[in-house]
């Protein structure tokens, strides 16, 4: 099975470096955990990134 869409074999962390490198952070920019060794899970959800202004 092959992506469609063009940033389909890149993964996530790949595709949000890049965006923040052109300038372009997400909205989770500067996202830390509270202390040290804290874990997060909880589901995931595929969204579009559309940059605005």
């Amino acid at each position: 099975m092959t992506n469609a869409h063009p940033l389909g074999g890149y993964s996530t962390a790949t595709v949000s470096d890049a965006l923040d490198r052109l300038g372009r952070p997400g909205s989770m920019l500067g996202l830390a955990p509270l202390f040290d060794g804290a874990r997060l899970c909880g589901r995931a959800f595929t969204v579009r990134y559309v940059a605005v202004g």
